[in-house]
């Protein structure tokens, strides 16, 4: 999955900052400047370019497992299957090659699919044993946390964040489909932000005037009937895809309305 990655492209780190305003000039070094020694800080994960491939395949992992689940999956369980990821390389370390996953043998579907989507990512990128101790990997999983606390929303179903998840990782060209056994992409069962969803890539695609008025519609049109949360989903995606602040700006109304829906302020 290695490329060449565009000065002005979100960084692959998921630090939300562009690339070259965050890993570009650590990649573009010849040596590093300086070396950390003891237990390294979380952020240290988002911003150092040795582990940003771990914390993609991680990232790809999730949006995996969210379409296995056919986007029945939520924050909190993702939180869940990384915080059991993490336990898992505390006591055993890093599973090496070859060994059984945690799947459900009679319908070989996974039995906890945040953790077997990860790890699945981990063995395609490593191609053997992991060259970063269980101590990183960990660390690199704690940055996914913050990143889980940082876009949750209140509500126990959220998935604020799997939808910005999801969004930034379009934004970097990468894009996960289930498909049938023939290899044939399978629709997903219509939800009600897939009509907002497609506004906000009219909105991406055609520019910003045209489109921003009736996605404001069909999303004041959900919080006249009490869907906060789906709103909330689509605008952290589009802020996701974006990672303007003009956007937001845009958006803070909506998502003003919606948390107030959903009980909390919106800063």
């Amino acid at each position: 999955m290695q490329s060449k990655i565009s000065r002005n492209a979100p960084c692959p780190c998921g630090s939300g900052k562009k690339y070259k305003l965050c890993c570009m000039p650590q990649d573009e070094s010849a040596a590093p400047t300086f070396q950390i020694t003891g237990p390294r800080p979380v952020a240290y994960y988002r911003s150092s370019q040795e582990f940003c491939q771990v914390i993609l395949r991680s990232d790809i992992g999730i949006q995996e497992a969210f379409f296995i689940t056919e986007r029945g999956l939520t924050d909190p369980e993702t939180r869940r299957g990384v915080n059991s990821l993490i336990q898992t390389l505390r006591t055993s370390g890093y599973p090496p090659p070859g060994e059984d996953r945690p799947l459900n043998r009679a319908d070989r579907s996974p039995t906890d699919p945040v953790l077997w989507s990860i790890l699945r990512n981990w063995e395609i990128l490593f191609e053997g044993p992991s060259p970063h101790s269980s101590d990183d990997l960990q660390g690199c999983l704690r940055s996914i946390l913050e990143s889980i606390k940082v876009w949750s929303t209140p509500a126990k179903d959220s998935q604020g964040y799997l939808y910005h998840l999801i969004g930034m990782m379009k934004s970097m060209k990468v894009t996960v489909d289930r498909l049938s056994l023939d290899g044939e992409p399978i629709e997903p069962e219509e939800r009600p932000e897939d009509r907002l969803i497609e506004l906000a890539e009219d909105w991406l695609a055609e520019g910003m005037p045209r489109y921003v008025t009736p996605f404001h519609s069909e999303a004041e049109r959900l919080l006249d009937r009490h869907k906060a949360s789906p709103v909330v989903h689509v605008c952290q995606y589009l802020i996701g895809r974006t990672h303007e602040q003009r956007t937001t700006d845009l958006l803070r109304p909506l998502l003003s309305r919606a948390y107030g829906q959903l009980g909390v302020g919106f800063g």
